[in-house]
């Protein structure tokens, strides 16, 4: 089986947020193949299109962070019945200047969590609206939208519920199986190609 690198990017911006936990959890549930790695986008500024003849090195570095994996993996909680304006601006600085898109044909998923009842829906729908316009491959089942109750992740990232915790390693294990897919029709692009 192929092994890949998934960069994943934590919505909130919060030191205790539960999707920060949830992502956590997802790299301890991940199949040996799927390597994790966090990508920051806390030190980013607002997006300008005025920076795009001179990117500031926080922009390069998160360009860089993508184009160092294979896959993305969203995982984010609602704001307002969308994304957080965080991680939408760091999809802004990734997708441009024009013609420099870090998304284009990287296969993404979207995972998220709250303690309302749908979960994320809303925002991963809004979600993505925005990965297509990216031209990201995206994986569309199984769609995974988490109820977070008091104590279903552990602050390492143990999950406490069993059928929780079952839901979210076949979930990284359908990623694995998506990636490959994905790969298998279009080539893995070559290292700093999209820049």
């Amino acid at each position: 089986m192929s092994t890949y690198t998934v960069g994943y990017f934590v919505g909130s911006l919060a030191k205790a947020s539960i999707n920060r936990k949830l992502a956590l959890a997802l790299s301890r549930l991940a199949p040996a193949e799927l390597e994790l790695r966090e990508i920051p986008i806390r030190d980013l500024p607002l997006y300008s299109y005025d920076y795009d003849k001179d990117y500031p090195p926080a922009g390069r570095a998160l360009k860089d962070a993508i184009a160092a994996v294979d896959a993305v993996l969203f995982v984010t909680p609602e704001y307002n019945r969308s994304i957080p304006g965080a991680l939408k601006n760091a999809i802004d600085w990734a997708s441009r200047p024009w013609g420099t898109n870090s998304f284009a044909r990287k296969p993404s998923a979207i995972i998220g969590t709250s303690p309302g009842k749908i979960g994320t829906a809303v925002a991963q729908q809004h979600l993505r609206s925005i990965l297509s316009f990216c031209n990201s491959p995206l994986m569309n089942a199984i769609e995974a939208y988490i109820e977070f109750t008091p104590g279903l992740v552990t602050d390492d990232g143990e999950v406490t519920v069993d059928s929780t915790r079952e839901f979210l390693a076949t979930y990284m294990k359908e990623f694995h199986g998506y990636i490959t897919r994905v790969y298998t029709a279009l080539p893995r692009p070559t290292a700093g190609a999209a820049r």
